[in-house]
């Protein structure tokens, strides 16, 4: 598993690949050396890494929106098999807690239309499938922002977050610089939460849902700055 100078990443690949059927000709041995759960951590793990470089190298070789699809999808897939597996190694009275980018935690993410042509989550995705998987047991929590700047590491796609006039996220702003907000029961939402909006996030991108099939309460942040290494207050 240790990495090697030089190793190309279709070559780092293939070496993970071979390092997990090893993982897997060898479980019991490990077991006994770790135990059950560590062992199954490190296979989870190395499984999410390989993943995770198969689709940095699929989405660089593809040519448009279309050809990405498959590799999100397939992304997507062990996503779900990663989340599933460590839900089903936990006690029955513990819960996870799931950090997702953009659209990958939607609660009901086919109900959702995306405002521009690109690539996106399937419509089956990890927080769809989940909701579903676990009815009244998932709470969803969507981060949202007016306008500001991010940490993106990728140059080619946008660092400034414009806010969009007449979105949810610039009503949002008008209510305050930064407060949770619980969504509850639909039927007693004003109507600005209850009907269909369009909604901005991550790379000036977003879509157009009611938020409560997606969410169950929502952060904001009229103001998003990029990640900073500054000594905590609290």
């Amino acid at each position: 598993m240790e990495r090697i100078p030089g190793e190309s990443l279709e070559q780092e690949v293939e070496r993970l690949g071979r390092a997990v059927e090893r993982l897997a000709a060898e479980k019991s041995a490990l077991q006994g050396e770790v135990g059950a759960e560590a062992t199954a951590q490190v296979s989870r793990s190395l499984v999410a890494l390989r993943e995770g470089l198969i689709f940095v190298r699929d989405s660089r070789s593809a040519a448009g929106w279309q050809e990405l699809s498959p590799t999100m999808a397939r992304r997507e897939t062990v996503m779900v098999e990663q989340a599933r597996s460590v839900l089903t190694a936990m006690p029955p009275e513990e819960g996870m807690v799931l950090l997702g980018h953009a659209a990958h935690l939607a609660k009901d993410w086919p109900t959702a239309r995306l405002l521009q042509k690109g690539a996106g989550p399937p419509p089956a995705t990890m927080g769809t499938q989940l909701a579903r998987a676990f009815p009244g047991q998932v709470f969803s929590i969507w981060l949202l922002h007016a306008f500001g700047h991010d940490s993106q590491p990728i140059a080619t796609l946008p660092r400034e977050l414009v806010l969009r006039r007449g979105s949810l996220n610039e009503a949002l702003a008008e209510l305050g610089a930064c407060f949770l907000l619980p969504l509850g029961d639909p039927n007693g939402l004003p109507e600005l939460l209850r009907g269909e909006q369009e909604i901005r996030w991550i790379y000036n991108a977003g879509c157009r849902t009611q938020i409560w099939r997606q969410a169950d309460a929502l952060f904001f942040v009229r103001e998003a700055t990029p990640l900073r290494n500054e000594p905590c207050l609290g």
